[in-house]
């Protein structure tokens, strides 16, 4: 059976896919065999199951997903967005193009 992506899976459905599959579990069904029929890798019913027993079924719900911080804060960005909306020939700048070193803050 392939294998699936649960990266491609809305957020609510991997939970709920972890909660369908940890109680199978615990109905007495064998981890391969739950993960196998849902077509994921093995691993992946393992964090299911440490995570339930660290946490109990809250630590299966979906945390909040941070992402990258950003590297310019709202303030900064700001600022930018301002400076770049004119011509950089009305700033006296030799190019008509703007550069990294001409917008810096």
């Amino acid at each position: 059976m392939k294998k699936t992506d649960g990266r491609s899976l809305p957020h609510s459905a991997r939970e709920a896919i972890r909660r369908h599959a940890v109680a199978q579990v615990l109905s007495g069904e064998s981890p391969e065999k739950v993960i196998k029929a849902l077509g994921f890798h093995r691993s992946c019913i393992d964090d299911c199951l440490s995570r339930y027993e660290r946490g109990g079924e809250q630590a299966l719900s979906t945390g909040k997903i941070t992402g990258r911080p950003r590297k310019c804060p709202d303030e900064c960005a700001d600022r930018l967005r301002e400076r770049v909306k004119t011509n950089p020939l009305q700033l006296d700048c030799h190019d008509a193009l703007w550069t990294r070193s001409m917008i810096q803050i």
